[in-house]
């Protein structure tokens, strides 16, 4: 889709047009699986073949990223070198929420599940080791995906980064949106065993933003 818009999204949110795509097809596979239950037609073997093709390519696109960054240790930290790496940070972090996104649709948002909480860790450790704290104002969505599963001995750490962040009045909207639903989201999994995501948040919350 956005291949054939023309649309560069690194311009606009600093990620790759194929992890956005990725996350695109999570979408449509979340939509598929919902569709197929209501009409009482689920295969769980089918949606987790699904789901492990998407999850093979965004372990090779990490990989691209990983190799890449690599690559560039031994280059002149320049202007340029700065921008690839920080691009190489916002794709690292989105392709590590896609794989929890992705295994929030295939098992559903259950924050213990071992390839769940795996999958906030590493992207935790990723928003962590940022250089440039500037850039988390690129990933707001990554980080509130992620920070809604974590655990309760998690949650603290998902804090932290915000406030090493330089927060703007363009920003401080999306932070705070972010906020309110990673904390909603670990309040209702505190007060009821039922599960719950972003979603659940919104839902209780009453809005529903696009979080940038």
């Amino acid at each position: 889709m956005l291949q054939t818009l023309d649309v560069d999204s690194r311009s606009f949110i600093g990620c790759d047009n194929t992890i956005m795509i990725l996350i695109f097809e999570i979408s449509q596979l979340d939509n598929w699986k919902k569709d197929a239950n209501e009409s009482q037609k689920l295969s769980i073997v089918e949606l987790a073949k699904r789901g492990s093709r998407i999850e093979e390519r965004i372990h090779h696109k990490i990989a691209e990223i990983e190799n890449a960054s690599l690559s560039r240790q031994s280059s002149k930290r320049d202007s340029r070198w700065l921008l690839m790496s920080a691009y190489a940070d916002i794709n690292r972090i989105f392709a590590l929420s896609a794989i929890v996104y992705l295994h929030v649709v295939i098992s559903g948002a259950h924050p213990e599940l071992p390839e769940v909480k795996e999958g906030v860790s590493k992207n935790l450790a990723a928003l962590q080791s940022l250089e440039d704290k500037e850039l988390l104002v690129n990933a707001v969505w990554a980080f509130c995906i992620s920070g809604s599963l974590a655990v309760e001995s998690q949650q603290g750490s998902f804090r932290e980064p915000f406030s090493a962040a330089k927060v703007t009045n363009s920003t401080v909207g999306s932070f705070a949106e972010a906020f309110k639903i990673m904390e909603t989201c670990w309040e209702m999994r505190r007060n009821s065993s039922c599960s719950c995501d972003w979603v659940s948040a919104m839902d209780k919350l009453g809005r529903y933003v696009l979080l940038r």
